[in-house]
This record gives structure tokens, sequence and C-alpha cells, in this order.
């Protein structure tokens, strides 16, 4: 079973969260998958201050850096994934602080994995796809993907925008009338569902490349 992890970088219940529930149902058309979804609304999530005590410490820190809020929670959650729809409104033609926030600080879990030669997510390779919602019809949506788009590139993710057509990702234009306004951009509703349906097939087809490559015992360090 391949699990899809609906990552919400909004600080307030509306369009986005909204347009990310439409696209895990869509994903779990696709046999053998399952979505989650994780909202980052309402979490304890202080910035990086890039002290490095995360790459510098011999031993693993308890919440993979010395700052105690939600953090450990959230990355423990997220790294069980196989396939990532990450989505966020546009604020100022980016994601919001708050998703950039938890950006930010996953490094903490990644990058000093990495250094003591542990796997910081639970299987490789893995797939993310992102959504932008905007208030107006040209308000950012593709300069906020590439944001999301940097953020699979920076941990070796394999990026998908959706099937042809959909370019960086899903954008939408909610019309700043939340759900009924996302509703409302059928173009949008297709887009973001055609997104969730190809990271879901991507997973799956990545599921079955590992387990093809174990059962012929090929030695591929990415798995």
């Amino acid at each position: 079973m391949a699990k899809i992890i609906g990552l919400c970088g909004s600080p307030r219940k509306g369009a986005t969260e909204y347009a990310l529930e439409r696209a895990l149902a869509a994903a779990e058309v696709i046999p053998g998958v399952e979505s989650e979804l994780m909202v980052l609304r309402g979490k304890n999530i202080k910035r990086c201050t890039h002290c490095n005590l995360c790459m510098e410490s011999t031993t693993p820190l308890p919440n993979y850096c010395p700052q105690d809020d939600d953090m450990k929670e959230l990355i423990d959650q997220f790294v069980t994934g196989d396939g990532f729809i990450i989505a966020s409104p546009v604020y100022e033609a980016t994601v919001t602080g708050l998703l950039k926030d938890f950006m930010d600080r996953f490094r903490a879990k990644a990058f000093a994995n990495l250094r003591r030669g542990e796997n910081p997510f639970a299987k490789n390779p893995r797939v993310g796809g992102g959504i932008a919602v905007g208030g107006t019809r040209h308000g950012g949506q593709e300069l906020t993907l590439t944001t999301i788009n940097n953020f699979f590139l920076t941990y070796e993710f394999l990026v998908t925008g959706g099937p042809l057509g959909n370019y960086l990702g899903a954008c939408v234009w909610s019309k700043d009338r939340k759900a009924k306004g996302v509703e409302e951009d059928e173009v949008g509703v297709e887009r973001l569902e055609k997104l969730g349906k190809r990271v879901a097939e991507y997973a799956v087809v990545l599921e079955a490349g590992r387990l093809a490559a174990q059962e012929q015992n090929l030695d591929l360090s990415c798995l």
C-alpha cells in the first residue's frame, strides 16, 4: 500500500485545505493507495536560527533540533509517506511563512540523518507535487509552486506537476471565497485532481520497482 501525505501550509481552514482534500480523494481512486492529511494550522513551529547544532551534534538531538516545539511530531509523521502533495495559499507571491518555517526546519532531520549515514525517509525514492491557491487569477501561484518544488528537489524527491498541461503543479483561483471559490474554479479543480492521481500513480510505480529490486537482490542504495 502506497501512502500519499497531503501537507497543508495554510494558517486557517479554508480554500487550500479543501483543495488538498480534493486532490487526496482523487489520489485514493488509484488502486493500492491510501492518503493522510497533515495540517500546519495551529501548530507551534519556531523559526530556524541556523545554529547548525543539528549538523554538528555527534549524537541525535531529542527533537532533531534544540528548539522545543511541534516539529518532531510533524517530521515523524511526514517522513512515512511514499508520495507527497504540499499545498499553500499564496502569500506575497510565495508560500506562507508557516510552511516556509516547516521547510527550513526540516533540514534538521534530513541533513543530520545523512551526515550519520541514515536515511531520513522510510522509503526511497519519493515523489511530490504542489498545489497553490491564489485569491486572484494571476496571484503568484506559479512562483508559490516553484518554492514547493524546490523543497522537493532539495531532498531528492522526484517532482511532478501532474499530466501534460499542469506544468509546475496545480494552480487554483479561489477569489478569496474559501471552499466555494475553489469549487467554482472548474479548471483549477480538474488540475488538482489530476495532480493527485499522478502523484499516486508514480508512488505505486515506485513501490512496485522497490519490490522488484528486492526480489532480484539488486543493490540499489536509493532503496
